[in-house]
């Protein structure tokens, strides 16, 4: 499969450390997470929700429906003004730092990736420092500073998966897709069992946008 190639092209010595969900497993999952009867109605869920359905349909596992515009997720992310603070911030310090991130950076750096062209070079080198934090620290990455929640952490690993996904499309870059999927499958024994909240619809987000852009779908 898909999945299993690019390990063994990307990360051969890791892939034999952390081992991967098996794809029908996660597919199973994702598309009865989907399949509810009574969708989410209420902002922020409906939207996560929407998206994430139209990336598993792309795939083939949901039936094509009406959903709400991917590009409704952007109310949903940090507003420009915000998205100027992390800015001023990230003139003295980097975007992760050894021992993790600062809330939200995900979330911010999507926002921003947004409005920026492929070849800005801000934008990249921020990702390629986001990467290379996931790629060394692996699990142990993406630790919020200061310290949060359990929660708070596994949608800061989701939220760095989808822009992954994104970037892995937008780059035509493996190397991001395939730190979108490990940490997708990091975080699915927590979601698994995790209440269905808003951290559940980023996650369901993230598995769909990138096992639809294993097939080459636009996230």
């Amino acid at each position: 499969m898909i999945r299993e190639w690019i390990a063994g092209r990307l990360d051969q010595v890791a892939a034999g450390i952390d081992a991967s969900i098996p794809e029908d497993e996660l597919h199973t999952f994702l598309a009865d997470r989907l399949a509810s009867d009574a969708p989410p109605q209420h902002l922020p869920d409906s939207v996560l929700y929407s998206a994430a359905y139209q990336h598993a349909a792309a795939i083939g596992l949901c039936a094509p429906r009406p959903m709400i515009p991917q590009d409704e997720l952007r109310p949903l992310l940090p507003a420009q003004q915000d998205c100027m603070s992390w800015q001023l911030l990230l003139k003295d310090e980097k975007i992760a730092r050894w021992k993790g991130v600062r809330p939200g950076t995900g979330a911010f750096i999507l926002a921003v990736s947004m409005d920026r062209a492929d070849d800005d070079g801000e934008l990249i080198e921020w990702m390629e420092v986001l990467l290379r934090h996931v790629e060394v620290r692996r699990k142990a990455g993406l630790m919020l500073l200061p310290e949060g929640r359990m929660d708070q952490g596994f949608l800061e690993r989701s939220q760095v998966a989808y822009l992954f996904s994104r970037a892995g499309v937008r780059w035509n870059d493996l190397r991001f897709l395939n730190a979108a999927l490990k940490l997708n499958d990091w975080s699915f024994p927590y979601f698994r069992r995790a209440a269905v909240d808003s951290a559940a619809w980023w996650y369901a987000l993230s598995l769909a946008g990138a096992e639809s852009a294993l097939g080459g779908v636009l996230c």
